[in-house]
């Protein structure tokens, strides 16, 4: 399927939890060929990402909302990020 979506979007996940929610995890998978940003985190808190693998995307790889608190992003490799063409020059188009 093509789209341009994220190939994983992390949305409003533990934002009214108790005091210790349970971290959303996401370890040793493979995310590849995106047509646009490979993993999305908006308004969360509590996410792990530890020995990833993205490769290829079409823009930001990860994409980390400022609204996302207590985020862990360890031993992950990024690889090949092509650069678009943005109307906006403030924009990074890169990735992180």
């Amino acid at each position: 399927m093509n789209t341009t979506e994220a190939a994983l979007r992390i949305e409003n996940v533990n934002i009214n939890s108790a005091s210790s929610p349970k971290p959303t995890l996401v370890e040793n998978s493979v995310i590849h060929n995106c047509q646009g940003r490979c993993v999305y985190l908006s308004n969360s808190k509590d996410v792990y990402m530890a020995n990833n693998v993205l490769h290829e995307s079409q823009g930001n790889m990860v994409f980390v909302d400022k609204s996302v608190n207590d985020f862990t992003f360890s031993n992950n490799l990024l690889v090949g990020a092509t650069k678009l063409v943005s109307t906006d020059q403030n924009e990074n188009v890169f990735g992180f």
